[in-house]
């Protein structure tokens, strides 16, 4: 869902909406009287118009999206190699992004298989290359002797397939045979 630029926070924790809307309006409780750390992420009233007749159509975003996710996890898990999200059955995944593993056993590795998706016409992203703890912000604080195996091992591995309402299921049915025809040969 969009705004425009930013976004929206539902919910019904009346503590949690306080924060929000403290972080929001540079952390201030009142006029110039700043109690936490907070931004200017007010947004105009257009964009909250925007916001407003999006909210509207969200349910059928998410089913639009949650069924995509179905398609490509169906597809995805008979590919060897490929490991599709993983999702509890007590949980609703709206799938913002749709990201799967490749693993060593799949014939290409991660980048090749991105570039080489891009070139079939399938727009992939590689959303999370580098471990937050390696950013210079995250070393500049300190954190640059973290190790994060677990982290460092995933950030290598994952890719994210379109997954936006407008994709339909003529190309969720192209992506994975573009998956499944890669050679074996690695």
């Amino acid at each position: 869902m969009t705004t425009c630029e930013g976004g929206m926070i539902t919910t019904n924790n009346s503590e949690l909406a306080e924060r929000a809307r403290l972080f929001r309006d540079h952390g201030q409780t009142e006029k110039y009287h700043h109690t936490i750390l907070g931004y200017n992420y007010r947004m105009t009233e257009a964009q909250a118009a925007v916001g407003l007749v999006q909210l509207e159509k969200l349910d059928i975003l998410n089913k639009r999206r949650i069924e995509n996710a179905g398609l490509l996890t169906k597809g995805i898990e008979k590919i060897s190699g490929l490991t599709p999200p993983h999702v509890n059955d007590d949980v609703k995944h709206v799938f913002y992004q749709y990201v799967m593993r490749v693993e060593e056993n799949y014939p290409m590795e991660r980048n090749t298989l991105a570039e080489h998706l891009r070139e079939m016409g399938i727009d992939v992203a590689v959303h999370y290359p580098t471990p937050i703890y390696k950013q210079p912000l995250y070393k500049s604080l300190g954190y640059e002797k973290t190790i994060c195996p677990v982290a460092e091992e995933a950030c290598r591995h994952i890719i994210s397939l379109p997954i936006h309402p407008s994709v339909t299921s003529k190309d969720t049915r192209y992506m994975l045979s573009v998956l499944k025809s890669i050679p074996r040969s690695r």
